[in-house]
Protein backbone atom coordinates (compact mmCIF):
# COMPACT_ATOMS: atom_id res chain seq x y z
CA UNK A 1 0.00 0.00 0.00
CA UNK A 2 1.10 3.47 -0.94
CA UNK A 3 -0.06 6.78 -0.76
CA UNK A 4 -1.26 9.63 1.99
CA UNK A 5 -4.40 9.78 3.61
CA UNK A 6 -6.02 13.72 3.64
CA UNK A 7 -6.79 15.05 7.08
CA UNK A 8 -9.77 16.97 6.45
CA UNK A 9 -12.06 18.72 8.79
CA UNK A 10 -14.01 21.93 9.94
CA UNK A 11 -11.36 23.06 12.62
CA UNK A 12 -8.10 21.76 11.41
CA UNK A 13 -5.49 24.22 12.01
CA UNK A 14 -1.96 23.30 10.95
CA UNK A 15 0.84 25.23 12.81
CA UNK A 16 2.67 28.01 10.38
CA UNK A 17 5.74 25.58 8.72
CA UNK A 18 4.25 21.95 9.27
CA UNK A 19 3.78 19.07 7.03
CA UNK A 20 0.69 18.70 5.89
CA UNK A 21 1.97 15.66 4.63
CA UNK A 22 3.53 13.96 7.90
CA UNK A 23 0.94 14.38 10.74
CA UNK A 24 0.60 12.22 14.17
CA UNK A 25 -2.65 12.00 15.77
CA UNK A 26 -3.37 11.85 19.46
CA UNK A 27 -4.62 8.55 20.60
CA UNK A 28 -4.35 9.37 24.92
CA UNK A 29 -7.03 12.45 24.72
CA UNK A 30 -4.24 14.58 26.44
CA UNK A 31 -2.90 16.48 23.96
CA UNK A 32 -3.45 20.54 23.79
CA UNK A 33 -3.17 20.69 20.41
CA UNK A 34 -6.39 18.19 19.05
CA UNK A 35 -6.38 16.22 17.12
CA UNK A 36 -2.27 16.16 16.65
CA UNK A 37 -0.43 14.25 19.25
CA UNK A 38 1.64 16.67 20.83
CA UNK A 39 3.79 13.93 23.20
CA UNK A 40 1.56 14.52 26.65
CA UNK A 41 1.43 10.66 26.25
CA UNK A 42 5.06 10.68 27.65
CA UNK A 43 3.91 12.68 31.07
CA UNK A 44 0.52 10.93 31.70
CA UNK A 45 2.44 7.68 31.08
CA UNK A 46 -0.15 6.96 28.51
CA UNK A 47 -0.46 2.83 27.94
CA UNK A 48 -2.33 1.50 25.26
CA UNK A 49 -3.93 -1.39 26.42
CA UNK A 50 -4.96 -2.81 23.11
CA UNK A 51 -0.97 -2.85 21.99
CA UNK A 52 0.33 -6.39 21.42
Amino acid sequence: MTGGIDLIGDNIQWANGSSKEHYTLCRCGASNNKPFCDGMHKSINFMDDKAE
